[in-house]
């Protein structure tokens, strides 16, 4: 079991960083540490800056900046601005053409590009528009 959670350790620092980190709010390595602590990866001080040294050798699109006295890090890659997102969700609500439950799951599904942080401050930004919705569920 441990040798399988070695092994999936970088998709899981990546999925982490990809969810967790922003450009002003990089993650330190203890709490990429902790992280891999709660689902049971274990994983040294050390090793992990010899894993993130690789990822970011290899292609990985990691920024390594310092946070107090410790390396920080974070994805550069988001496939959508907070500005794109929110004038996304504004067109779709907007949209009258789009029935109500199809505006829901447009939405979620466009949060989910931004990563949890961003999601959550386009979350606490939505308006929600007072308008009629289609029922055409055939879009």
């Amino acid at each position: 079991m441990a040798e399988n959670n070695q092994k999936i350790k970088l998709l899981r620092i990546m999925e982490f960083l990809r969810a967790e980190s922003t450009e002003g709010k990089p993650v330190s390595t203890s709490q990429i540490i902790s992280y891999l602590n709660s689902i049971h990866i274990s994983c040294e001080r050390r090793t992990l800056y010899k894993d993130m040294d690789m990822l970011i050798e290899n292609g990985a699109n990691i920024v390594k900046t310092e946070l107090g006295r410790e390396n920080a890090y974070y994805m550069n890659e988001v496939s959508f601005s907070l500005a794109e997102v929110k004038t996304l969700i504004d067109a779709i609500q907007a949209a009258n053409f789009v029935p109500a439950d199809k505006t829901a799951d447009l939405v979620e599904k466009l949060l989910s590009y931004a990563g949890v942080r961003r999601s959550e401050i386009v979350r606490d930004n939505i308006i929600f528009y007072n308008n009629h919705k289609h029922s055409n569920q055939d879009i």
